[in-house]
């Protein structure tokens, strides 16, 4: 059991890598966008992108490791 419980939870960490990793991504897309709308003279065009998703990917992911980690220790048997 101790080595599934490590194995969990090396899944639930890469996947918090991944989070960081797609919001990184993301960022550095946007600044490279944002310029170059700058540069052809409309910088208002771009927006605010991912003003809601990323907050909510964010919020969701955190909460999907938070509860499978909680159910893998506890196991609560519902039946």
């Amino acid at each position: 059991m101790i080595t599934v419980l490590v194995i969990v939870l090396i899944v639930e960490a890469l996947s918090l890598l991944l989070l960081f990793l797609n919001i990184q991504i993301f960022r550095s897309q946007s600044e490279k966008y944002r310029l170059l709308l700058s540069n052809l003279g409309d910088q208002s065009a771009w927006g605010r992108p991912g003003r809601i998703l990323i907050p909510l990917y964010v919020l969701m992911t955190l909460g999907a490791t938070a509860v499978t980690t909680i159910i893998f220790i506890f196991q609560p048997h519902l039946l």
